[in-house]
């Protein structure tokens, strides 16, 4: 497992509860993060290191309503985490806020957004 995956769809066809049902039926814990235009870089900075260290799943729900610069951030480093995901190197490490961190192989972070 430990694929990243991007779910757009109508609202209430089931997107984060697959994911949600998914990480369940694996024994591993998803923790859906609800974005608005309101969410601030820093705090999901914080919220990726305490993700990516306790090797649980995030859900970013809503990802499209986040400020465009915020999205853009956030973007480029969910893109490092899923190159290096799938690169299978052994100990590869991504730095979020000057924190080296292990990148685990069954780890999955998902974003989800309604169409526009």
């Amino acid at each position: 497992m430990g694929r990243p995956v991007s779910l757009t769809g109508p609202h209430g066809t089931g997107k984060s509860e697959t994911v949600k049902g998914l990480a369940k039926a694996m024994g591993i814990m998803c923790l859906q993060i609800s974005c608005t235009e309101d969410t601030s870089l820093t705090g999901l900075d914080k919220l990726l290191v305490g993700v990516i260290q306790s090797g649980v799943w995030a859900l970013f729900d809503q990802f499209r309503t986040m400020d465009t610069s915020i999205l853009s951030l956030l973007s480029t480093k969910l893109i490092d985490f899923r190159n290096k995901l799938l690169q299978q190197v052994p100990r590869s490490q991504i730095v979020v806020e000057g924190v080296n961190l292990p990148v685990l192989r069954m780890q999955s972070i998902s974003v989800q957004t309604n169409p526009l």
